[in-house]
């Protein structure tokens, strides 16, 4: 089983470096990877990439040598399977607030016994139906990277309850969605929010989760 190089670096104590990307053409995320970025997010929450871009985008991203992650419009079950079956070696999940969001991201994204996630053996991710399929599936549970929003703060207040869930890996801080749910839109260096970031970094390592912020 080949481990994609993220999290290959976050298991090792190494930063991986990446950046969003809103632009549709395929060549961007080609000249992502030969910048030597680890990693590029694929933006379809506020950037234009509807589902007939990703596709390319993430044959661009093999090419290339990059590893794609997926930013969904929403914690949605079919988001998250269509991205995960196209390729997408990461999820960005917005708006997770509580421990049954998060739980549910997982159930969504892992195959049984870890989740729910509908299988299909001649998807993209598995090669079209080339690849022995137990080992696609344990490779499927144990490899992308399941990255949460925690950009509220309902989120912040269940953060205790969302840590708890397995298989999370990643808490994504998102200072300017967490300041506009405090009344405090734009500011992101206001007293509160930058207290409800600290709180959120210092849980988050407390249970051995990865934090990371834009």
């Amino acid at each position: 089983m080949t481990m994609n190089r993220v999290r290959e670096l976050l298991t090792a104590g190494r930063p991986a470096f990446g950046t969003f990307n809103w632009l549709t053409g395929p060549e961007c995320v080609e000249i992502l990877g030969a910048a030597g970025f680890d990693f590029v997010v694929i933006d379809m929450e506020h950037g234009p990439h509807g589902q007939d871009h990703l596709p390319g985008l993430l044959r661009a991203a093999d090419a290339a040598g990059i590893v794609p992650i997926v930013r969904v419009t929403k914690n949605e079950p079919t988001l998250i399977l269509r991205a995960l079956d196209l390729g997408a070696k990461g999820l960005h999940v917005p708006q997770v607030n509580t421990g049954a969001e998060a739980a549910a991201v997982v159930q969504a994204a892992r195959y049984w016994p870890q989740g729910e996630r509908g299988f299909a053996p001649g998807t993209r991710a598995a090669r079209f139906g080339a690849l022995d399929q137990e080992a696609y599936i344990a490779e499927a549970n144990a490899d992308p990277l399941l990255i949460i929003h925690i950009e509220n703060r309902l989120g912040v207040e269940n953060l205790d309850d969302i840590l708890a869930v397995p298989g999370i890996d990643v808490i994504f801080i998102g200072p300017a969605d967490l300041s506009q749910s405090l009344g405090l839109p734009g500011q992101l260096g206001h007293p509160r929010v930058v207290e409800l970031v600290e709180v959120t970094i210092a849980k988050a390592r407390q249970a051995y989760r990865w934090a990371s912020s834009p």
